[in-house]
């Protein structure tokens, strides 16, 4: 692929990911928001309750959306074409989700709010699960190019990190929630049809993805989950992506409560992070040769975790003052989120072509329900976490504190299940 096609590629991760980025950072802080009467706009724990139960449906969806993409490449289709049909779900969910104010009532903030989730849950699913399953279509047998396209997608969700938080605490102060979702879901909706366009030229005719029976048999949708390396995998990735959600909803909170802050801080914390991320993702693919992409991922996961459980402690000048601490520890954490993003596609496609026939979608399909059910049950913890600091101001600093706990042992739980379930494979 030529560089043009990779950025056009690239351009897709970063518009979803925004959107994404956006909704997991500020959606719980923007429902503990007050309405006329003083009151919260929601009570964050039964939004953490309505956001689990529709996190663990959307992920039931991923496979049946994976195994609808394989047949659709099996049927002789190109499967670029289904980011077409999908990329304005996501935005338009958005826009609903962050709608509901103090001025509506109360069955109607609610309306919104859940219209907000469906979309917005089904649309990512729709586009997400095809759009990466193209790191195979376009890398083909070409494993550099895969590895490429892997880690640009790793790129792009560290570049959506740093969009929503360094530029949208200044726009939410100056406008709201409502209207900076408005203004972010337009430029993302068009970032998510590039991608339709990074198509490398080559001869012959697309890979298929197998018969469509057996792209959409329960049975081979199961058979993923048999495959120890994948669920070893897909458990060691869940529990990073579990941790980098509570972190990014708890930033808030963190510069607000341990370090005296406000929302506008959390661009602090998030340019050290950027600033020692972004370089790293170009030497990932070297790092992850020396080491091999599983080890790798391994060693970033337990860094991490180290990170993370420093966020607890946050609050003390350690160098220079409380806020410089905090920004040095999130410095910390960028190299090891770098490894994680950036094998992230690579080790799942590399996983789904251990098996008979082509099932990249069935796999991320697959990956995406674990990750997604699993991320539903950290953002319902840490709503459980925000009511309790809300409700017992004087917990509200040990509450924040444990966010960071909650995180890490997230990781360090997810690097124990990947021991204990993974299989070497027979040229290790």
């Amino acid at each position: 692929m030529t560089i043009s096609k990779r950025l056009l590629f690239f351009a897709g991760q970063v518009g979803v990911m925004i959107l994404a980025r956006f909704f997991f950072q500020w959606i719980l802080k923007y429902v503990d928001q007050k309405d006329a009467a003083g009151s919260a706009l929601f009570v964050a724990a039964t939004v953490g309750a309505v956001f689990l139960v529709a996190r663990v449906v959307d992920g039931v969806l991923d496979p049946i959306v994976g195994s609808l993409s394989d047949r659709w490449v099996a049927r002789g289709r190109e499967r670029r074409k289904l980011l077409i049909y999908s990329f304005v779900l996501a935005p338009l969910g958005l826009v609903l989700a962050f709608a509901p104010n103090g001025d509506q009532g109360h069955t109607l903030r609610w309306a919104l709010l859940v219209a907000g989730f469906v979309v917005f849950f089904f649309g990512y699913t729709a586009y997400a699960i095809p759009y990466w399953s193209l790191v195979d279509d376009y890398g083909g047998e070409d494993d550099r190019e895969r590895s490429i396209l892997s880690n640009l997608l790793g790129a792009g969700i560290l570049l959506s990190v740093a969009v929503v938080s360094v530029a949208t605490p200044g726009l939410i102060g100056a406008f709201g929630y409502g209207k900076s979702a408005l203004f972010l879901a337009g430029p993302a909706a068009l970032l998510m049809v590039l991608p339709f366009f990074a198509q490398p030229k080559r001869e012959g005719a697309p890979p298929k993805a197998g018969s469509s029976h057996e792209a959409m048999g329960l049975k081979t949708m199961l058979g993923a989950l048999k495959h120890r390396r994948f669920l070893a995998v897909l458990l060691l990735f869940s529990g990073s992506q579990m941790a980098l959600t509570i972190i990014s909803a708890a930033a808030p909170f963190v510069c607000e409560r341990l370090l005296g802050g406000t929302d506008a801080d959390v661009s602090k914390l998030m340019t050290p992070f950027l600033g020692t991320a972004i370089p790293c993702f170009a030497l990932v693919p070297t790092f992850a040769r020396r080491l091999g992409w599983e080890r790798a991922m391994m060693v970033a996961s337990l860094g991490l975790a180290l990170v993370y459980l420093g966020v607890a402690f946050l609050g003390t000048a350690i160098v220079g003052s409380p806020m410089t601490t905090a920004m040095i520890l999130f410095g910390f954490g960028g190299p090891m989120v770098a490894v994680l993003l950036g094998l992230e596609g690579e080790a799942i496609a590399n996983c789904a072509r251990e098996t008979e026939g082509t099932k990249t979608s069935l796999y991320f399909g697959m990956f995406n329900l674990g990750v997604k059910g699993l991320n539903g049950v950290a953002t319902f913890l840490t709503s459980l976490l925000v009511t309790l600091s809300t409700d017992r101001p004087d917990l509200a600093v040990i509450a924040t504190r444990a966010m960071g706990v909650l995180a890490a042992a997230l990781l360090f739980a997810g690097c124990g299940l990947y021991f204990g379930l993974r299989k070497k494979p027979h040229d290790d």
